[in-house]
């Protein structure tokens, strides 16, 4: 994870094209700049990077079974919470489902765990 490139996704760990998920991983650097001021002395993922995670999971799942013919574009983010709070080192598993995909839209649904406990879940 390079949090100041956006790079958030470290590897994609599976795709299934004909349930239409994948599954990703990546660790939260033990530093980057982004935790300078987010929180000094107690560095924590900021939410809007976990909702970009997530998106940019949807977006890889979206381009898989598009066969790379369409770009995917974050849309509109539906009820995001957050049950944990990310620290440093954490081990983030993301998973992506195609909720659907027609009419020039994609939807899919996004949950990032963290040490098997679900954190943050949403529609995108």
């Amino acid at each position: 994870m390079l949090l100041e490139y956006f790079q958030m996704i470290d590897r994609v760990e599976a795709v299934d094209l004909t349930k239409g998920t994948l599954k990703a991983r990546s660790v939260v650097p033990a530093k980057s700049p982004v935790f300078e001021g987010h929180f000094p002395g107690m560095p924590l993922v900021p939410g809007v990077l976990l909702i970009e995670t997530m998106a940019q999971a949807s977006g890889m799942l979206v381009l898989a079974v598009t066969n790379f013919a369409a770009m995917p574009f974050l849309m509109t983010v539906d009820g995001a919470q957050d049950a944990h709070l990310r620290r440093t080192g954490t081990v983030l598993d993301i998973e992506a489902v195609l909720e659907h995909d027609g009419s020039g839209f994609a939807g899919t649904k996004a949950k990032i765990t963290s040490g098997g406990k679900e954190g943050l879940a949403m529609p995108i």
